[in-house]
């Protein structure tokens, strides 16, 4: 075996366990994957998006005659073929909900570079704008932004930069640090995000840190009492905070974690 093919299986392999794909897809798409680092700007993206003409496959399915939806007049997402991304069929909305995701409130910078992570006819387009990474859709009328750890294809959980497995290559106290930080950021906050929660204590079990040190960091962190910086007192009252920390505790402790999941490819 060669030392080219080995690296190719190797890539293959990893791709493969980070996408969720079936090995031969995989394959596929590392045939057909583009240079990466293509640098471009948002405002010639935008341009384009503005005049290329759209596909009259209305359903997405590649083919106008003989397509019963297609024939029909479907609804499918608006899409046409972007020769700045290689020639990769994208859908208008996915483009330009890029240009607002990483735009202010006076409009999104056009001179903002977009650089080309990954590209590829078996569906997955990847790109870095601005320090933040997005999947824009090949398909649907959707746009979806990325874990900030390089070539992950897995979604930022609630704006948080990372997925729960780069948070946790970070270190245990990384970890703690972004969990006390969002917990302090739902003081007050009447419904729990179990969503978030089993993150930080994904990113934990990961990171190597005990389930119940992770559970107290949150749950004392939203239960803090903001106006009374050295605690929260021996009252009546602080009994009963004290008890629902640690009522938050033993909740979380016993909380059920599902497998990791996989990527957010298309």
């Amino acid at each position: 075996m060669t030392k080219r093919h080995t690296t190719r299986s190797q890539k293959a392999r990893v791709l493969q366990d980070s996408s969720g794909m079936p090995y031969t897809q995989v394959l596929r798409t590392l045939d057909t994957e583009q240079p990466a680092e293509q640098r471009l700007t948002l405002g010639m993206l935008v341009a384009e998006c503005a005049t290329r003409p759209s596909l009259q496959d209305s359903c997405g399915c590649g083919e106008y005659e003989g397509c019963e939806e297609c024939e029909g007049g479907g609804t499918g997402p608006e899409r046409y073929v972007s020769a700045l991304l290689g020639g990769v069929t994208v859908t208008r909305y996915s483009v330009l909900k890029l240009a607002g995701a990483v735009g202010n409130r006076w409009g999104a910078n056009l001179e903002e570079q977009v650089v080309v992570e990954r590209l590829s006819e078996g569906g997955i387009v990847t790109v870095r704008v601005g320090g933040r990474r997005f999947l824009v859709s090949v398909s649907q009328a959707d746009l979806l932004e990325l874990c900030g750890g390089p070539g992950c294809l897995f979604g930022r959980p609630g704006g948080l930069p990372l997925c729960a497995r780069h948070l946790a290559q970070e270190g245990a106290e990384a970890v703690l640090d972004l969990a006390r930080e969002w917990a302090f950021g739902q003081c007050g906050v009447e419904h729990r995000n179990d969503q978030l929660e089993r993150y930080f204590l994904r990113a934990a079990r990961m990171a190597g840190i005990p389930r119940e040190q992770v559970a107290r960091v949150i749950a004392e962190g939203r239960n803090r009492d903001p106006e009374g910086p050295e605690g929260m007192g021996w009252d009546d009252e602080a009994a009963e905070a004290r008890a629902e920390i640690e009522a938050d505790v033993q909740r979380l402790v016993g909380m059920e974690l599902p497998e990791y999941g996989h990527p957010a490819v298309p």
